[in-house]
């Protein structure tokens, strides 16, 4: 008997310590996925005031060029996200960051020139609001914290674009001298959207995209081809 009682209190010990290791495998996969949209968007990052130049083109440039590249990496995902199903991934900053990423960015890659590039807007807008309440934001890189806001630039709200224009003022206001040029011109293009914004109630240029009748006023306005964001 005694034998037996110290072969089953092994077992146990065992169980134990497997679903202990099975529980932490699957917490470790959510912030792996994480962590490799972080990798993909920012590459590495060792400093706060770290800006990947080997991004930009990415980011600004030529974005249609990685359109293929992350449909292939991340549609899954992606999926997943606008099912509601990457929820937990607001239980940290970081996480957080590549849940807004992978819904904003991701999305206009995945679905350039057409109306679902912008159907996570609101979802994106909402993370990014409480991620601000939560300070969130507040613990990430400047450049992070670029595209932590960026859905509320792309908003359809002169409320929410007044947020957006001062948390690009403060990060404008935070970062070291050496890189005050750079986001004084990333507050100017969030400005720009605002300003926008305020003259329409909405961003013109996605009209034809969204299927929404212009004006003659917007139809004169992106005659001008002043405020192009796309």
């Amino acid at each position: 008997m005694v034998d037996g009682a110290k072969n089953y209190s092994i077992a146990i010990t065992h169980a134990t310590s497997t679903c202990k290791i099975i529980l932490y495998l699957l917490l470790l996969h959510p912030m792996q996925e994480a962590q490799n949209i972080l990798d993909f968007w920012f590459g590495l990052l060792t400093r706060k005031t770290d800006i990947p130049a080997d991004k930009a083109s990415m980011w600004f440039v030529n974005g249609a060029d990685y359109d293929h590249v992350i449909r292939e990496k991340f549609l899954s995902l992606h999926n997943q996200a606008q099912n509601g199903q990457l929820a937990h991934w607001q239980n940290s900053a970081k996480n957080l960051l590549a849940l807004i990423i992978l819904l904003d960015q991701f999305s206009r890659h995945i679905y350039r020139s057409s109306a679902q590039s912008f159907a996570q807007d609101e979802q994106a807008i909402y993370l990014v609001k409480e991620g601000i309440d939560a300070g969130y934001d507040r613990k990430l890189f400047f450049v992070e914290r670029q595209f932590f806001y960026m859905p509320i630039m792309h908003a359809e709200d002169i409320g929410i674009q007044d947020i957006s224009v001062k948390m690009f003022t403060d990060l404008k206001n935070e970062v070291p001298s050496e890189l005050r040029e750079t986001y004084t011109k990333i507050l100017s293009f969030a400005e720009s959207h605002r300003f926008v914004i305020s003259k329409f109630g909405r961003f013109p240029e996605l009209n034809e995209i969204l299927n929404r009748k212009s004006s003659e006023s917007e139809i004169e306005f992106l005659n001008m081809g002043e405020y192009r964001f796309l």
